[in-house]
């Protein structure tokens, strides 16, 4: 949407004295604003960019925060039919947390969503971590299916109820265990395939 639909894009700017607010306007050759872009960052190294079209619509942003391993990104973009009519907007966007000191994932997720103009889902998915949900409208769960494959499998089924483990052969039973940051864990356990 900030591209000139043919031709050359043109860009102007201005900031603050210190250079951490800064507004970029976009243009086509003849002279048309088509959006803008802001971005701003902190003395923590915090960062972050938004976009918008020509009548100030946001169209998508990100944010970095290296300090605490955070970050994260969203877009929007209109669909149209074939007269040009908005019938619906397309969201996708990311978000992460890494350990700072170990370089481990904390948290993972993505999402591609569709909705239509009165922001109702209709259709879309999103994964979390391993695992993948498919939604159909008003966020009906059509599915949900676990990446099991880089998961180790359970070490000692000791003291574990049966209903927990994988019926064909308990040992073969994988384990994805999370550890929250006040020291309380959550063990989700899953079947061979």
């Amino acid at each position: 949407a900030l591209k000139a639909s043919s031709g050359d894009t043109y860009q102007s700017s201005k900031g603050s004295p210190d250079g951490s607010r800064i507004e970029n306007t976009y243009y086509d050759a003849d002279g048309t604003i088509l959006g803008y872009s802001n971005s701003w960052s902190n003395q923590d190294g915090s960062s972050g960019k938004s976009y918008e079209d020509s009548d100030r619509k946001w169209l998508g942003d990100s944010f970095n925060d290296p300090a605490n391993g955070y970050s994260s990104s969203m877009s929007s973009v209109e669909i149209k039919d074939g007269s040009g009519n908005v019938t619906g907007y397309r969201e996708v966007g990311t978000s992460k947390q890494v350990d700072t000191t170990s370089g481990e994932t904390i948290f993972e997720r993505s999402w591609d969503f569709t909705y239509n103009t009165s922001w109702e889902l209709q259709s879309g998915t999103e994964t979390e971590g391993l695992t993948t949900r498919t939604y159909s409208q008003d966020w009906t769960l059509e599915s949900e299916t676990t990446n099991t494959s880089s998961l180790p499998a359970i070490t000692d089924t000791t003291g574990i109820p049966a209903a927990l483990l994988d019926p064909t052969d308990a040992a073969t039973t994988k384990i994805l265990v999370r550890t929250f940051e006040w020291g309380d864990t959550e063990t989700t356990y899953y079947d061979s395939s």
